[in-house]
């Protein structure tokens, strides 16, 4: 997925001004983060799940 980059403070004022602009601004920036969510939390777990290499497990003992 690429990302997206705004100018905030240009995003904020139309928003402030109309809130159909923000509900707007809201669902199509909102929407493509909820879909991504699913795999960067497998791609976290998995990260937390994966075994660890011998050296790191006898560290610090």
């Amino acid at each position: 997925m690429p990302a997206l980059e705004f100018d905030a403070p240009a995003v904020r004022e139309p928003c402030a001004g109309d809130p159909s602009v923000g509900e707007t601004v809201f669902a199509r920036v909102a929407a493509p983060m909820a879909r991504g969510l699913p795999a960067a939390r497998g791609r976290l777990l998995d990260g937390l799940v994966s075994p660890r290499p011998p050296e790191l497990l006898s560290h610090g003992r």
